[in-house]
């Protein structure tokens, strides 16, 4: 696991990484309450045998500042993440 924090719109954006990043990627979002650690932490450790992960907090929780827009796609498309499964 690696503790990634980097800025959008000057802002501390905080992800956590599992896993080999040659498998598929899965990107876990927390609930309304709690941050990313307190939420995946666990799961993460299983998942990440066969899965690529990216953990992230919410904008205003954890370690993630909060955002005037707190629009997901910032982070998508700065992590450069094109494929997306959905069931």
């Amino acid at each position: 696991m690696q503790n990634i924090i980097l800025s959008i719109e000057n802002k501390k954006v905080s992800y956590y990484e599992y896993g080999n990043k040659e498998n598929p990627t899965i990107v876990c979002f927390h609930g309304l309450a709690g941050n990313a650690m307190y939420s995946f932490e666990e799961l993460a450790k299983i998942l990440a045998k066969k899965f690529h992960l990216i953990v992230f907090d919410h904008p205003g929780h954890g370690k993630t500042e909060a955002f005037d827009n707190e629009d997901v796609y910032l982070l998508i498309c700065h992590l450069g993440i094109t494929t997306f499964l959905s069931k």
